[in-house]
């Protein structure tokens, strides 16, 4: 931010936290058009656009720093068997649509498909589930 007056400074500081233009303009003493005027400066959209990325930068490491600890809260839920059979499904499903590659669909988007068919084998719970296990036939 080298070569911006404390005001630029200030003004990428406030629009960074996400205040609107008139309230910045007002925190600091300029009009909203000098702050339009400031925005077609390409060395202020620089500084601007570098703030932004660093604070996008900030917020991902600190939220992939909980990444493990959520999965293992899910995994947890997940393999207890005193959880409820609802609780289980629903970290099975938030666990599967966190780690799904980019580019797929819902599930049922997937399962549809005329290329890709999804098979889901569940184990024997001793209540007849067993036709579920097995594969259907092509």
């Amino acid at each position: 931010m080298e070569g911006l007056t404390p005001k630029k400074i200030q003004s990428i500081a406030l629009l960074c936290e996400g205040i609107k233009q008139a309230s910045v303009s007002s925190q600091i003493g300029v009009t909203v058009e000098t702050l339009r005027r400031w925005a077609k400066n390409s060395d202020y959209r620089a500084a601007l656009v570098l703030a932004r990325r660093q604070i996008w930068s900030d917020r991902l490491g600190e939220a992939s720093a909980h990444l493990m600890s959520a999965l293992r809260t899910l995994q947890d839920i997940y393999t207890d068997p005193m959880q409820p059979a609802s609780a289980r499904v629903s970290a099975a499903k938030i666990f599967i649509d966190l780690t799904r590659p980019d580019g797929l669909g819902a599930a049922e988007e997937i399962a549809a498909s005329d290329e890709q068919r999804v098979f889901v084998y569940l184990p024997d719970n001793g209540r007849g589930d067993r036709e579920l296990n097995e594969k259907p036939e092509e």
